[in-house]
């Protein structure tokens, strides 16, 4: 007699939320300062030339190069997973290729960025049941 397992269990869900809410709270954390983001690249390094986002030399990112850096490798399943959470909290199309529109438009700012990341670290929180009181802003929380 075999007995057949579900391919993802509660506790499976549950460390998926939670690797999602640390891959998207580190990549928020490399871009937090505005010298520390960038558009139309991936990643830079200090003289402001083109790197891939898990080179020693970055020293900025877009939102894209910074969920690489987070999970050490580029377009990797985990980074995409967090890449559909944002697009979900911009309400943009399903498609990867929004978040780079987004980070690079001409009138996305910094800021708009970090709102982007703070929904989505929000959402990924909930999805785990981590945020009890309602929604804090990313600043309050590593504050608190």
């Amino acid at each position: 007699m075999s007995v057949s397992l579900p391919s993802e269990t509660a506790c499976d869900g549950d460390r998926k939320s939670a690797d999602l809410l640390a891959v998207l709270t580190k990549a928020r954390d490399l871009i937090s300062a505005p010298e520390s983001w960038t558009k139309g690249q991936y990643a830079r390094d200090a003289s402001g030339e083109a790197v891939v986002p898990t080179s020693p030399a970055a020293v900025c990112f877009c939102s894209w190069g910074a969920l690489d850096r987070a999970v050490g490798g580029m377009f990797t399943p985990k980074a995409t997973e967090a890449v559909r959470l944002i697009i979900v909290g911009l309400e943009r199309e399903d498609d990867y290729g929004a978040l780079s529109r987004f980070n690079d438009a001409l009138g996305t700012s910094h800021a708009d960025v970090l709102e982007a990341f703070d929904n989505a670290i929000t959402l990924a929180a909930l999805s785990q049941g981590s945020v009890a009181a309602g929604p804090k802003s990313h600043t309050e929380e590593v504050n608190t």
